[in-house]
């Protein structure tokens, strides 16, 4: 049996929810922060050798929250569009 796009889509909220349901969110997605967070570490260390653990840390944090800063922009413009053209 083929399912819709929309049927696609709500089993995988289904799924979605039951994940949630019987597992710690933060445990989800705890691999996923960690390669984002070394990711930015390496670009820290890269762009400026030297700098003690307190510093590296502290603009490593800095990293992270630009990134969901331009990830919310990016989201916010994505739903004014979406406004904008729906009739």
């Amino acid at each position: 049996m083929t399912l819709s796009p929309e049927q696609r889509k709500l089993r995988g909220q289904i799924a979605a929810h039951e994940m949630h349901a019987r597992n710690d969110p933060r445990a989800i997605t705890a691999g996923a922060r960690a390669g984002r967070m070394a990711k930015f570490r390496r670009r820290v260390e890269e762009q400026m050798p030297g700098l003690d653990e307190a510093e590296v840390d502290r603009r490593v944090r800095h990293l992270m929250q630009a990134e969901m800063k331009r990830l919310a922009l990016l989201s916010s413009k994505a739903r004014a569009a979406r406004k904008r053209a729906a009739p």
